[in-house]
């Protein structure tokens, strides 16, 4: 009976593994673009609702002014932390809150890779860099 218990508690801690390690497979295809509203959460509890200016590889700017961290691109959320120790979860409909923090569960405990996004615009030194990588002509 005792061996019987041991494999059934072993096989269900392989499923819960396997269920978190592959779920962002399944998760919503919806990038942060410029121009759509996204939903703001600090610290788990609603804080606002922003349109989005510019959507940039260190965070996005929303009102066309104030800059909000990204750390952590999902399918359809992403995470920024500021310097006070806050949490920003930012995703484009309130009602995926509780599966982003999920999702944000599961990729602490097990890891999974980082989205790349298709809308996230250049920084201005990756513009400059590869401006200067093209009018190279050669010559010493």
């Amino acid at each position: 009976m005792t061996i019987k218990l041991l494999i059934i508690l072993i096989i269900a801690a392989a499923l819960v593994w396997a269920a978190l390690k592959y779920s962002y497979l399944v998760y919503p295809v919806i990038p942060l673009k410029p121009g759509e509203k996204v939903c703001v959460f600090m610290d788990n509890k609603y804080n606002r609702t922003a349109t989005i200016s510019k959507n940039m590889v260190a965070g996005v700017v929303i009102y066309d002014r104030f800059m909000l961290p990204i750390n952590y691109r999902g399918k359809f959320y992403a995470v920024g932390y500021l310097d006070g120790g806050h949490k920003l979860i930012y995703i484009t409909k309130k009602r995926y809150i509780i599966l982003a923090i999920y999702a944000e569960l599961a990729r602490k405990f097990i890891g999974c890779p980082d989205y790349e996004d298709p809308t996230v615009e250049q920084t201005l030194a990756d513009a400059m860099d590869k401006n200067m990588e093209d009018t190279d002509d050669g010559s010493n």
